[in-house]
């Protein structure tokens, strides 16, 4: 008993009846698809309005221009601390979360050409962008440091990661970019939003600045945050990779003639004493291998532990709160008022130039 061939499903009989029946109802077809088209567009462009001027990031690169004197990077302690409205030369933030060494380095030289009349580029000193890989520590969602703007070309990253940055960067910048963006329909994002809350954002105060009036609680305190950074953080294993980019944003800065500075931020005791003992080594040499290949290229200013800080001012155990950022802030601007004095031909023993010398020590 032999096989029947199976009859053929698609033939060109079936096409053209196919065709000839949906024919009169292609019109309709077309306009419900153009008005699918539009009602995705149409809700994009309210949600790009809605969320526009959502976080300091975004309003720290739209602040940038020729005005622009010194550009201030690194991880959250960064936009956390310093508040550019009080600092008396035009600066701006461009800080994300566990922005390691390798992303700082993406974020100052894709933001370079804005600021042509920069003079001085300030980069945190701590294990945060010493020990952490970025990338994997966002798991995938990217936003905090593509709003800043990155040159991923010069990233020291895999090409599939390059990739991974280019890709969300295009589909963010699309005309359907800001549905696409991470948690933007969530019904939990819509409530917060509409209830005017932030579910990990903090109002923004200023832009590149964004922090809060809360005071450390029990289980966020120095060792808490020790904790956290040891458990999220590649750790020692990633300090060559951060290094080396450190190393090219000092040659970077020494290149374009700018005045340069490392800056450790305030923690509370707690963390220094919590931290292990062989990041506190690794932090150490780094520095002195620094001072050593980049003599008198660059400031050192340790506001790690300041006597001026209360422990009401602590918003956890590495953030201070809103409360003393003023405080902080103009710290910092006496510090860099300084570091951009000119200093007269001849005068390299003055008073002013042994006063930035002096706040290299601390």
């Amino acid at each position: 008993m032999g096989f029947e061939r199976p009859t053929r499903m698609f033939t060109s009989e079936n096409w053209t009846r196919l065709r000839a029946t949906g024919a009169p109802h292609l019109p309709f077809i077309a306009g419900l698809v153009g008005a699918c088209a539009l009602s995705l567009v149409l809700c994009a462009r309210l949600l790009d309005v809605w969320t526009r001027d959502e976080n300091h990031r975004v309003q720290a690169v739209r602040a940038l221009g020729p005005e622009t004197r010194v550009l201030v990077s690194g991880s959250s302690h960064v936009f956390a601390t310093l508040n550019p409205a009080f600092v008396s030369v035009p600066m701006m933030n461009l800080a994300a979360p566990v922005c390691s060494y390798v992303c700082v380095e993406g974020i100052v030289r894709g933001n370079l050409a804005k600021v042509p009349r920069l003079e001085a580029l300030v980069l945190e000193y701590d294990v945060v962008p010493m020990f952490y890989d970025t990338l994997r520590a966002y798991h995938g969602d990217y936003r905090q440091l593509l709003e800043l703007d990155p040159e991923i070309s010069s990233m020291s990253i895999s090409a599939w990661q390059k990739y991974e940055l280019w890709r969300d960067r295009s589909l963010d910048r699309s005309l359907i970019g800001p549905i696409l963006r991470f948690g933007k329909f969530t019904p939990e994002e819509l409530i917060h939003r509409w209830r005017g809350q932030r579910r990990s954002e903090d109002s923004v105060v200023a832009p590149g600045f964004a922090n809060g009036p809360e005071t450390m609680p029990p289980n966020d305190d120095g060792v808490a945050r020790v904790a956290r950074h040891v458990r999220e953080a590649a750790g020692l294993a990633e300090l060559p990779r951060n290094e080396a980019a450190l190393r090219r944003l000092l040659e970077l800065g020494e290149a374009k003639h700018l005045k340069l500075a490392l800056l450790r931020f305030p923690h509370h005791p707690s963390y220094w004493a919590a931290l292990p003992p062989d990041w506190q080594q690794a932090e150490s040499d780094l520095l002195a291998r620094l001072q050593h290949d980049f003599p008198g290229a660059f400031a050192y200013w340790d506001f790690g532990s300041l006597p001026e800080l209360r422990e009401a001012d602590y918003r956890n155990g590495d953030h201070i709160n809103e409360g003393a950022t003023e405080r902080v802030t103009k710290l910092f601007d006496e510090r860099l008022t300084a570091l951009l004095e000119p200093i007269a031909q001849g005068s390299a023993g003055s008073p002013m130039d042994r006063q930035v010398s002096r706040a290299g020590q601390r």
